[in-house]
């Protein structure tokens, strides 16, 4: 008998965006970062328009067991670059599930 493997965090997070994002045709995964958050693996990615690169948008994907919390945040293409989303990011708790799913 041989155990199902988890999908790595990575090919989560592509699933994940899939119905959002249209990451085959217009847009594109311009940085994508490994992060730790309140002990639980995670990324931050920004993705954009492939020909122009324009609107910009910020994502922080965790893992907490077989769930993935993800928040996002457009980003003005003038203005600074997230000082707001940052804080956000930063003040999350994420509890440990108490059990599977």
């Amino acid at each position: 008998m041989r155990a199902i493997e988890p999908p790595s965090l990575q090919s989560a997070i592509t699933s994940a965006l899939a119905p959002i994002e249209d990451l085959k045709n217009r847009r594109e995964v311009g940085s994508l970062k490994p992060i730790v958050l309140d002990g639980h693996e995670g990324m931050t990615l920004e993705t954009r328009y492939r020909l122009t690169h324009s609107d910009p948008r910020r994502y922080v994907v965790i893992r907490n067991g077989s769930r993935l919390l993800a928040i996002w945040m457009d980003r003005d293409r003038s203005g600074p670059a997230y000082p707001a989303f940052d804080a956000i990011v930063q003040s999350l708790r994420v509890r440990a599930l108490s059990r599977p799913i």
